[in-house]
């Protein structure tokens, strides 16, 4: 089963609360499938001490550079629903473009805000931040947008 990690703070309550649905990563050698299995996990290479864990536990804020017996990093397993192409690109501070599926026109701000949403982030502004501040989006870059329905949950409390 393939792994997809997030590190993104502005997503994870929305990803533990399962109100996001979907993630938008660059192409690269990974290949995914409709219908495919994924864990997704917080951090994953992260040290499994307190601070990364998603648990909450006793020991939890005591000494958050302790190595845990019960780490939990692990946000749930989903199943691919939807691999959309897209590309991503900012014009000029203010134009930002996304095009899905390789069609002349970019996305509407309301179909952008949606997206937006889907992806995890409160609003428009942050999504564009995060993306441009992670990808140098001045040159456009091909990405996919995996969309999914929710398989499991992490059991630990939120």
């Amino acid at each position: 089963m393939k792994i997809v990690s997030f590190s993104c703070k502005k997503k994870l309550r929305k990803l533990l609360n399962r109100e996001c649905n979907q993630t938008i990563r660059p192409v690269n050698k990974r290949t995914y499938k409709v219908g495919e299995k994924l864990k997704l996990v917080w951090k994953q290479r992260a040290k499994r001490n307190c601070k990364n864990c998603l648990r909450d536990c006793q020991s939890r804020g005591m000494d958050i550079n302790t190595k845990c017996s019960q780490f939990d990093n692990i946000i749930g397993l989903v199943e691919l629903t939807d691999i959309i192409p897209s590309e991503i690109l900012i014009d000029e501070i203010s134009n930002f473009k996304i095009k899905i599926n390789s069609n002349e026109q970019p996305l509407t701000r309301k179909e952008l805000k949606k997206l937006a949403k889907k992806d995890g982030f409160e609003n428009i502004w942050n999504f564009i931040r995060w993306f441009d501040k992670h990808y140098d989006l001045k040159i456009p870059k091909k990405f996919r947008i995996l969309r999914w329905k929710w398989i499991s949950k992490n059991k630990t409390k939120h």
